[in-house]
């Protein structure tokens, strides 16, 4: 394989937001938080399957009795960081 198109695959991931999903992923996870990742919901306005990157939940079907349900839906691509 050409050195250049090795580089590129291997820059590939960090130009994509990855390991900024999978660090916002675990900091919930170890926060306590049931982490889902890649989840699709239908856009109510264009009729059209979108991904969320994150969604960090507390109670619901993870809850202790009684417990509130708490969901977070995350992009981090578009977190302001600084």
């Amino acid at each position: 394989m050409r050195e250049d198109l090795k580089n590129k695959i291997r820059e590939w991931p960090d130009k994509q937001g990855y390991p900024l999903e999978m660090t916002v992923a675990r900091a919930f996870q170890e926060a306590g938080f049931y982490v889902s990742s890649s989840e699709y919901y239908l856009d109510a306005d264009e009729k059209k399957p979108r991904e969320i990157d994150v969604i960090a939940s507390q109670g619901g079907a993870h809850a202790v009795p009684g417990q509130q349900a708490h969901v977070v839906p995350i992009e981090p691509n578009h977190l302001a960081l600084g």
